[in-house]
C-alpha cells in the first residue's frame, strides 16, 4: 500500500462526451468535448527506462505512471488532466488485485 503523503498532485479524471474524428478516435486536445468525472489525489512519476520497455511489450508508448486510491469504474477511454497537462490512459493496473490502489499507465499528450 502506498503512503498517502506521496499523493500530492490533484488530478481530474475526465470522460469523453463529444464526437469522434473521421477515424473514430476521440479528440483528446479539445477540452470542450470532455466532462469531469472526479477529482483525486495522485502521485505522478515518469516511467523509468526498464519499466518503459516492459510496458511497451504489451501496450503502446507509456511515459508516466499515475497512482491513485482504488476507484471502480475507471477505464482506458478516460483521460487524466493535471493542470495544463493531459495524459491518455493506456492501461490500468490493480497491484496484487487487492483493490487498494490503481496504477494508471499513461501517455502524456504534447503539442
Amino acid at each position: 500500500m502506498t503512503d498517502a503523503g506521496k499523493r500530492r498532485c490533484r488530478i481530474v479524471i475526465q470522460r469523453f462526451s463529444g464526437e469522434v474524428d473521421v477515424y473514430g478516435d476521440p479528440q483528446y486536445r479539445d477540452d470542450a468535448q470532455w466532462t469531469d468525472v472526479c477529482a483525486l489525489w495522485a502521485s505522478i512519476s515518469p516511467v523509468s527506462g526498464k519499466i518503459f520497455y516492459a510496458a511497451q511489450q504489451a501496450q503502446a508508448e507509456v511515459s508516466h505512471s499515475v497512482c491513485v486510491r482504488y476507484r471502480a469504474g475507471l477505464t482506458t477511454s478516460m483521460r487524466v488532466k493535471y493542470g495544463d497537462r493531459i495524459f491518455r490512459i493506456v492501461s490500468i493496473l490493480d497491484p496484487e488485485e487487492r483493490h487498494e490502489e490503481l496504477r494508471l499507465m499513461c501517455w502524456e499528450l504534447v503539442d
